[in-house]
């Protein structure tokens, strides 16, 4: 049975499921092709949730959630940037985007939804006077995953092209260490042509267009052979669709890497930031090394954080 999302008033109640914390999981892709955005913002709660808890703020007198994102400000110094989203935002989310209500029924978790809007409407800009509609339709045409990182986290990523994982350790040593040190990873694919049929979409192909697919990367092994196996999350919560050359329910899938980095499909494989240290571990580093506990930095308070507002 679908909820009606127009009697609904979403709370932070709503954020996050039975773990209390964001899930890569808790993703299922709407109408909307923003793979690029959903793919680095699950890996990152995979491997961060905390990124992501920390920067969604909710107001209960007027009923909106405040999101903290980065751009770019003098000499290239990330600059927080707070998007406020209402409910009326959500609403328009919900009919459309990610866990859209035609197809999960919206009892998926709502942060997914708070981010999406929030990217929406921090892409439109200040000032935007386009309706939610619109900012979320002009975030589904595709995009780099590495920006989204930045946007995210307020550092850079780092991208590996086909070409540099065409060695198997090497691949396999940074996709490993990178997992280990809770690095969010996002492998993109190229579209092709035909069918692939090595267990990843094969995206779009015409005269005029041609796109591919983003996905969470979730784990990395080396099989009897030596071949690197990447174990990714499709966005999309499944990965059924016989017009794509996917035929399976489940949301992951192991791939053999050096087959998609052969046959074309592969385009890369980017790489989000090291996770920042927290204020505990930064007094406890500091106690070690003989530094008084004042001298560790205190995070910004809350109404302090964002340098500018975008409502």
């Amino acid at each position: 049975m679908i909820k009606n999302i127009f009697k609904t008033v979403y709370t932070d109640k709503h954020l996050y499921g039975r773990s209390r914390k964001p899930e890569a999981s808790d993703i299922a892709q709407g109408k909307l092709g923003d793979c690029y955005f959903l793919a680095p913002l699950g890996s990152l709660a995979a491997q961060q949730p905390d990124k992501i808890q920390d920067a969604i703020k909710y107001d209960a007198q007027t009923q909106t959630f405040a999101v903290t994102l980065y751009g770019y400000g003098p000499n290239n110094q990330a600059v927080p940037i707070k998007v406020v989203v209402d409910q009326a935002d959500l609403r328009g989310d919900r009919a459309i985007g990610v866990d859209g209500t035609q197809s999960h029924g919206g009892d998926l978790p709502l942060w997914p939804e708070v981010m999406e809007c929030a990217y929406a409407k921090f892409s439109a800009g200040v000032g935007s006077k386009e309706t939610i509609d619109q900012e979320l339709r002009d975030i589904g045409n595709g995009g780099d995953p590495c920006s989204v990182f930045y946007v995210l986290t307020g550092k850079d990523g780092q991208a590996f092209s086909a070409d540099q994982l065409r060695d198997k350790q090497k691949a396999f040593s940074e996709l490993h260490d990178a997992l280990q040190a809770h690095r969010p990873v996002v492998l993109n694919t190229n579209g092709m042509k035909d069918n692939a049929r090595d267990g990843l979409v094969k995206g779009e192909w015409s005269e005029t267009r041609r796109s591919g697919h983003a996905y969470m990367v979730e784990a990395v092994a080396l099989d009897r052979r030596g071949n690197v196996m990447v174990t990714v999350r499709n966005p999309w919560g499944t990965n059924a669709d016989a017009a794509q050359g996917v035929d399976t329910n489940a949301p992951t899938v192991q791939v053999k890497l050096n087959q998609i980095v052969e046959n074309g499909h592969l385009n890369n494989i980017e790489i989000g930031p090291l996770p920042a240290p927290r204020p505990a571990m930064v007094a406890a580093s500091n106690a070690w090394a003989g530094i008084p506990a004042m001298a560790a930095a205190d995070p910004a308070p809350e109404d302090d954080v964002p340098a500018f507002s975008m409502g």
